[in-house]
């Protein structure tokens, strides 16, 4: 046991050395990683995460520029869709909407994942795991304002065409969370299963506390608003009369 430790040790030590070579960067070749760090991570998911897991050089600012463009490709979808394939009403958009729809769910799987995976023995560190996320969600938003731009183009007989483009991106997306997850907490296939499982389930128990700590806050708003209303008309409205 302490012969494999030790080698594992070394094997660790001989890839970090390996990226750390020529890992200084600096002003623009920094600005030029961010923009190119998550289109290879489509490309090379387990290659490029292995390097972020190692060099520890990720962007965080790219990553929340792609959660944001994720978000606006729903916001984006829910008005210019065309109208053959469009069932809403533009005027009647709800941010707050999409944003629990999209946001949160990013932000609740975030959580989760890096509550599972320390119980789980995980390397990967909450910075991290949102990063690698983030840039997991691009290919999914990026066929989300394809769709957008070719449904006000096609026909409502080329719909399958648009489903396939959808699909291929929510299978892209899932490929490469699973890939990416996998290879920064360095688990097997079957252990990074276990840890969505377990995410999952995370996301469930974070919802649920979310919404019984909004409805105890407003019960205590309302619980206020009695007893002030009780006294105003109990004691200050005798005055006024």
């Amino acid at each position: 046991n302490r012969f494999a430790v030790y080698t594992e040790f070394l094997q660790e030590s001989q890839k970090s050395q390996k990226y750390q070579k020529g890992s200084s960067l600096q002003g623009e070749d920094v600005m030029i990683e961010s923009i190119k760090q998550p289109l290879t991570v489509m490309i090379h998911p387990i290659e490029k995460t292995e390097e972020i897991r190692l060099r520890r050089l990720h962007s965080v600012p790219a990553a929340s520029v792609i959660v944001f463009l994720f978000f606006m490709a729903e916001v984006v979808s829910y008005i210019y869709t065309g109208r053959v394939f469009n069932f809403n009403k533009p005027g009647s958009l709800n941010v707050l909407l999409i944003m629990l729809r999209t946001l949160l769910p990013f932000v609740l799987f975030v959580i989760a994942n890096w509550c599972a995976t320390t119980l789980m023995e995980g390397k990967g560190d909450f910075v991290q795991i949102f990063v690698l996320s983030a840039y997991a969600l691009l290919p999914f938003t990026l066929s989300n304002y394809l769709v957008t731009l070719l449904s006000n183009i096609l026909s409502a007989d080329e719909i399958t065409f648009l489903a396939v483009i959808s699909g291929l991106g929510i299978a892209w997306t899932a490929f490469l969370l699973i890939a990416a997850l996998m290879t920064v907490h360095q688990y097997s296939l079957f252990k990074t299963i276990l840890s969505f499982a377990a995410t999952a389930v995370g996301m469930a128990i974070i919802a649920f506390l979310l919404i019984l700590f909004f409805s105890l806050i407003q019960e205590m708003i309302n619980f206020a608003n009695t007893i002030y209303f009780e006294i105003y008309f109990r004691f200050l409205g005798g005055f006024t009369g």
